[in-house]
């Protein structure tokens, strides 16, 4: 079995992309989403919505691949990772995990609010009775404020091998640690030069794995959208055999052996 070139590989994951965004709206337009007593709490509105939050971060991955923004292109797959997480412990914790999503958003109101308040040596009255009002609010909330992490998020997930791709995301393109910043600066050992590039330069092999991470992501939301919601039509056979795809593309792309 022949490997693909960079050019062959990097439009057959395009192409690939472009079949997995089709499915994924096929199964959102097939699925029966009627609505409970739960409302949006409902843990199949919630995947729906990150699979559609999945579909828009791989469609700007490989927008971004297109214009060789490597960095940028990382960062939209790390968001469709971060999706998978999410996507993979709600299947498994059902309503108990929306609580915690809800928590979270508490948890990030209540940190704006104390640090506006903390930030600024004088408010107006009203806002500041306002901010107060929040907090106070807060407090008194029926669900506890208290913040996510992707890390615990993994823990004792299906897609708990997914985190280290998400690390990885984060270490080398979304956080401006030295690892992402030594994209932008050769250092010439022979004569001690430093040369700065505002256009870092993009490897063949970082292409071709960002391409996979972010399609490896929206199958895996797609997948618990379907166990979720379904199963549908589209969700089922096909949404396999774009799967199996996946790992041959990998292989063919020489991301890993067969």
């Amino acid at each position: 079995m022949s490997r693909l070139t960079f050019e062959e590989a990097a439009q057959s994951w395009f192409d690939h992309a472009a079949r997995l965004v089709d499915l994924c709206y096929t199964a959102l337009a097939e699925a029966e989403m009627k609505g409970t007593q739960k409302g949006l709490r409902d843990p199949r509105i919630v995947s729906a919505a990150l699979l559609i939050r999945t579909i828009s971060n791989v469609r700007a991955t490989f927008a971004l691949l297109e214009q060789a923004l490597i960095v940028e292109a990382r960062i939209m797959a790390r968001s469709a990772v971060e999706n998978l997480l999410w996507s993979a412990k709600l299947v498994q914790k059902g309503d108990e995990f929306v609580d915690q999503m809800i928590a979270d958003e508490l948890k990030s109101h209540d940190r704006r609010a104390k640090f506006i308040m903390s930030s600024l040596d004088s408010l107006p009255e009203p806002i500041a009775e306002m901010l107060q009002e929040v907090v106070g609010r807060l407090k008194t909330a029926p669900i506890s404020p208290k913040g996510l992490v992707a890390r615990t998020v993994a823990q004792d997930s299906v897609a708990g091998h997914a985190y280290l791709i998400y690390a990885q995301l984060s270490a080398d393109a979304a956080h401006p640690s030295i690892d992402a910043l030594r994209r932008y600066i050769e250092d010439d050992r022979k004569d001690g030069s430093i040369t700065l590039n505002a256009d870092s330069d993009v490897s063949h092999e970082e292409h071709l794995r960002t391409a996979s991470y972010a399609c490896m992501a929206l199958t895996g939301v797609c997948v618990a959208f379907n166990q979720l919601s379904g199963p549908t039509a589209a969700g089922a056979e096909p949404l396999t055999r774009l799967a199996d795809e996946t790992l041959h593309l990998e292989v063919m792309s020489g991301l890993h052996s067969g």
